[in-house]
């Protein structure tokens, strides 16, 4: 009969029919409509059900899973797995303040200083909550600074924007944060700097240092005496005006005194260093940095002897200047009372005996 008569699946009937006006001019006129846009419907619905929240399909959706999310928005719900999940829900991790686990009572081996604060390296304080989909609301947005594409059936669819780079959350693999880009962040390990150093982030800008790691014993400013000694391998050639920041040491340790006699003296101090030693015909640039305290401003002559380029510098500027070819460069340093930083900059030319 004609009651019985329905609509596919994707198809809804329209009003007349809808209503039970059974005559048969009523039927004639009447008809199957596809589904709109962002709609669906299984066979013999009086009407199209409209997508989840969040989510799309073209005309004629057959079921509800023909409705995709909606770009930077991913699928996130089955009801085995959601249940598992909620069951095996990890604890919120503990941020690690200052690189020290108060609660274990342990302290990192090494740790990064990023303009957002001390972390130990793949070390991320979790975030509790992450949005779930539900069976009514399926599709969950992508993590801040993110995007995923039209379609997407899980977090791992959604990329970090340009800028920013994905940090994972340990206490639970499968979600993550996009942070701001640092060169000092744990997500980009293995870091800029060498293993034996803080890499530490500029506080507002692009950038970063490396500095001698107190968790390795060593110091930028170490306790009594010394200098916190960088070195930096290059095939091109070198020079006192060779730019250093923003460079990864080839070889990184602390000093009692600041300068070498030769090439084995400074082979000798890549070697206490545990670092690789450069190659033949290569270039070294070595940076021997400490701190000078004065209790009152003091003129110093400060000579600099050297068979190689060196230079003696206060706060990064190069107060005496050696180009190598004159056994001493000699020169007044006028400084004020107070701290400052005193360096030495050395450069070994490839293959020469120099000192």
């Amino acid at each position: 009969s004609l009651g019985e008569c329905s609509c596919g699946v994707g198809y809804s009937p329209s009003s007349n029919w809808s209503a039970g006006n059974w005559t048969y001019a009523s039927i004639a006129q009447e008809e199957c409509s596809l589904c709109d846009a962002s709609s669906w419907a299984a066979a013999g619905q009086g009407a199209c059900n409209a997508c989840f929240v969040n989510s799309w399909t073209l005309p004629g959706g057959r079921n509800p899973r023909y409705c995709l999310c909606d770009a930077s928005f991913y699928w996130d719900y089955d009801a085995a797995s959601s249940a598992r999940r909620r069951a095996l829900e990890a604890p919120c991790e503990v941020h690690v303040s200052n690189c020290t686990n108060a609660t274990a009572g342990a302290t990192c081996v090494a740790y990064n200083e990023t303009r957002y604060g001390s972390d130990c390296p793949g070390y991320v304080p979790g975030t509790c909550g992450y949005p779930e989909g539900t069976e009514a609301s399926p599709c969950v947005a992508c993590p801040a600074n993110s995007a995923s594409p039209a379609g997407s059936e899980s977090v791992g669819d959604c990329q970090c924007l340009t800028g920013y780079v994905k940090r994972s959350d340990p206490g639970d693999g499968e979600h993550f944060q996009c942070v701001p880009e640092d060169a000092c962040s744990a997500s980009r390990a293995p870091g800029p700097c060498h293993g034996a150093a803080v890499c530490r982030s500029a506080a507002a800008e692009a950038g970063f240092q490396c500095e001698c790691s107190p968790a390795e014993g060593f110091s930028d400013a170490p306790m009594g005496s010394g200098f916190c000694v960088k070195m930096w391998y290059q095939d091109e050639p070198a020079d006192l005006n060779t730019p250093t920041e923003g460079r990864r040491p080839s070889a990184f340790l602390v000093s009692t005194g600041a300068g070498v006699s030769g090439t084995p003296a400074l082979r000798e101090l890549v070697e206490e260093s545990r670092s690789a030693q450069w190659r033949d015909g290569q270039y070294v640039v070595a940076m021997w940095t400490g701190h000078l305290e004065l209790p009152t401003s003091e003129y110093f002559e400060v000579c600099v002897l050297s068979s190689e380029p060196a230079a003696f510098l206060v706060a990064g500027a190069a107060r005496v200047s050696n180009p190598g070819h004159v056994a001493r460069a000699c020169g007044l340093v006028d400084l004020a009372a107070g701290r400052h930083e005193v360096s030495l900059k050395y450069i070994h030319r490839g293959g020469g005996g120099g000192g």
